[in-house]
């Protein structure tokens, strides 16, 4: 893939972007507080801020201090005008727009800091509407892993599946697939618990379709009329932009392109489907402590570089349209070096992305119109 001249972006250093919350206006974050920025005006409102001590205060004043103790909500998402639901520090705020307060109304299980997404599902036939998310943590021995849905008058989240001891590490994604009229979950990470399951029943059962390969590692998939479109994420190996053509319960299996790097995060715009690669270290460290100080890349990893890539499915082309060189911190002390992205729900035509332990970008919400 070549690299095509980088598009004009407006930036705005020290703000996250976290969700959109209608078509003009955006959900970000900055230093303890939430704004809301006006993509029209470019300007950012003071909303209100998010509960924490006095420590936490202090410390997310640094830059590094807030990338070593990850002091930064990891997503959000809208549940319905005025009401988000954003992840942050072990547990899920509710956050009420209109009345400027935040409120935290789940703790996530023992050993998790953050959800890597949450999915807004509504008009399936079989399964209910809401707000979904998996368990997101290290898991090395395979504990039972849960899937949970919102309840919006309780105002709580309850667990509706259990994965059993020993299938998979944690969940990486929960896909709503209309055209087929089931949701998708792609479970990570080693041996056979990188697979792609599904369910058609609300969640009474799940079913795995492909697995034991770090092929079906995935963390940002989409569904196309044909099937599924992801790109891998695996540090251990070659990484692919795949397609899986799906009839009934046939599957047909495409490599689409190399990338190089693996891929946590995703988006869709202006018709075209948006990854960006990752740098992260290699896997088996002898020490937790080296993993968090090394510099040694992944095998899958081949550069230092995280790339924004841009998949024309309609003509089937790709094009590397930005790309950004790790900073000088560890990566597993000080973050990965990755591009973020916000989910496009309203379809504005604008990519919005934020940039993470990379140079001139780290700490950077960027807007492309």
């Amino acid at each position: 893939m070549r690299l095509i001249a980088k598009n004009v972006i407006k930036s705005y250093k020290g703000y996250k972007p976290l969700c959109y919350i209608n078509a003009e206006e955006v959900l970000v974050f900055k230093q303890m507080r939430f704004y809301i920025f006006s993509l029209q005006k470019e300007e950012f409102d003071y909303l209100c801020d998010l509960p924490a001590n006095i420590k936490c205060r202090m410390l997310s004043k640094l830059r590094i201090c807030q990338r070593i103790f990850r002091l930064e909500p990891r997503t959000a998402i809208l549940v319905k005008e005025n009401l988000c639901l954003v992840s942050f520090s072990g547990g899920v705020y509710l956050l009420d727009i209109e009345a400027k307060n935040v409120l935290k109304v789940h703790e996530y299980r023992e050993g998790m800091s953050n959800v890597l997404s949450f999915t807004k599902i509504s008009n399936l036939r079989t399964v209910d509407d809401g707000i979904y998310y998996g368990d997101y943590f290290t898991n090395s021995y395979k504990e039972p892993v849960g899937i949970y849905k919102y309840n919006e008058k309780q105002g709580i989240f309850k667990q509706i599946f259990k994965f059993s001891q020993g299938e998979i590490n944690h969940i990486h994604q929960i896909v709503e697939d209309k055209c087929r009229d089931r949701v998708w979950i792609f479970t990570g990470d080693s041996g056979d618990a990188a697979a792609i399951w599904y369910t058609e029943d609300n969640f009474k059962s799940i079913n795995k379709i492909l697995g034991q390969s770090q092929l079906y590692r995935a963390c940002k998939a989409f569904v196309v009329e044909k099937g599924l479109i992801y790109a891998t994420d695996t540090p251990l190996e070659q990484n692919y932009i795949r397609l899986l053509k799906i009839k009934d319960s046939e599957i047909e299996e495409q490599n689409l392109a190399e990338i190089n790097g693996s891929s946590v995060y995703g988006t869709y715009v202006g018709g075209k489907f948006i990854w960006s690669t990752t740098v992260e270290p290699q896997n088996g460290e002898k020490s937790k402590l080296l993993h968090l100080l090394s510099y040694r890349r992944g095998l899958g990893i081949k550069t230092w570089n995280s790339e924004v890539i841009e998949y024309d499915y309609k003509n089937k082309s790709i094009q590397v349209v930005n790309s950004y060189k790790k900073d000088i911190y560890p990566m597993g002390l000080c973050q990965l070096g990755s591009v973020m992205f916000i989910e496009n729900e309203f379809q504005s035509g604008r990519l919005i992305s934020y940039g993470s332990a990379l140079k001139k970008i780290d700490n950077v919400m960027m807007v492309r119109q």
